[in-house]
């Protein structure tokens, strides 16, 4: 996480580190099933990296919309035993598995979870850079 808050201060968006920790501690855990390099971690990492390799200056609605379109945004989980299905935007993953084994897989209606996410996290970003009153 701290090569997150590195590259974030290398781009000078400083204020994007909470918001980024916040919203990824909702997937931890994740990591356990998906391939290392799908690893929400790395994942954000090489989106930050392409940035500062590229010079490219990070505008929130851009950059909200790139997080949201990550693979493991896209992901759909529930327990073996059929229970309810895992919702990202309100539950954390390793809370919600109560530390059993569940199946996860590429959800093929993830469009409306990629645009919530992104909306979530333009609105904590601004929030967040906004000086309270």
């Amino acid at each position: 996480m701290d090569r997150i808050g590195c590259h974030l201060d290398a781009l000078g968006e400083p204020g994007w580190f909470g918001v980024i920790l916040e919203w990824l501690d909702h997937y931890a855990g994740l990591e356990h099933y998906v391939w290392p390099e799908d690893d929400p971690v790395v994942l954000v990492l090489g989106l930050l990296q392409d940035y500062i390799k590229l010079e490219r200056k990070l505008r929130p609605d851009d950059f909200a919309r790139e997080l949201a379109a990550l693979s493991f945004v896209g992901l759909a989980a529930r327990h073996v035993d059929g229970g309810n299905r895992w919702d990202p935007l309100t539950e954390k993953f390793e809370t919600w598995t109560r530390g059993e084994y569940v199946n996860v897989w590429d959800a093929l209606e993830s469009g409306s979870i990629r645009d919530m996410t992104q909306t979530r996290l333009v609105v904590r970003f601004t929030k967040a850079s906004t000086p309270s009153a």
